[in-house]
């Protein structure tokens, strides 16, 4: 679609909302008006990084907290030092919700979910009590979206697309490790192959879907 002055005047006032300098005249140039605003609120949105410091984290030496770190410089941070117990409890309880579900994530993508995910669940307590931050189960799923669209982008096969992926995920801080996987996807190349890898996964679901014969659930007494 062809850029309105709605769409420029748009797309500047989102810039300056979010704190960035922009060239309107590339910008109008290259791309779709209502497409170009989107697109520019998810970059930048996706841009803010968070980065841990204290025990256990890249950071060790520093006091333990959290920095926000924004796409135009500024940050927000804040240390454990000098919250309430009450509240540092509760944080701790909401980032031990957070681990053991970040955990079992990609169970669906496991050959046994359920069992999948009880076994990374046992190995992350069982980490936690040993003192340590994290543990890589062996038992994972052999086969990710990722993993599928690395193989397609590289050309590599895809057991040795998983082992590049794994080996991120065991080399990495957890932090790090998303922030990697998450870079990794918003690349145009992976991007392209993972949405050709969904729409054949889609076609093959279509094509095994049953067939309406005409008989069955009356959809249109819904409607009646």
């Amino acid at each position: 679609m062809p850029w309105s002055y709605m769409n420029m005047r748009s797309y500047y006032m989102a810039s300056r909302r979010l704190g960035i300098d922009i060239d309107m005249e590339h910008a109008i140039l290259h791309g779709d008006g209502n497409v170009a605003i989107v697109q520019l609120e998810k970059i930048v949105m996706g841009s803010i990084s968070k980065d841990t410091f204290g025990p256990l984290t890249a950071n060790a030496e520093a006091d333990a907290g959290v920095v926000i770190t924004f796409p135009d410089g500024a940050r927000a941070a804040r240390a454990l030092d000098g919250l309430s117990s009450d509240v540092i409890t509760r944080l701790a309880v909401h980032g031990l919700s957070q681990k053991l579900g970040d955990s079992f994530a990609n169970a669906s993508k496991a050959e046994n979910p359920l069992g999948w995910a009880k076994q990374r669940v046992a190995d992350v307590i069982a980490q936690l009590e040993a003192g340590e931050w994290r543990v890589v189960s062996e038992a994972g799923p052999t086969v990710t979206l990722l993993g599928r669209a690395l193989a397609r982008a590289t050309g590599h096969t895809v057991e040795e697309s998983m082992a590049v992926i794994r080996d991120k995920e065991e080399s990495l801080d957890e932090d790090a490790y998303k922030a990697w996987t998450k870079a990794m996807r918003a690349g145009a190349k992976i991007r392209k192959a993972t949405a050709e890898i969904k729409a054949e996964d889609a076609a093959k679901a279509l094509a095994a879907a049953p067939k309406d014969t005409g008989t069955g659930e009356d959809l249109a007494n819904l409607f009646a």
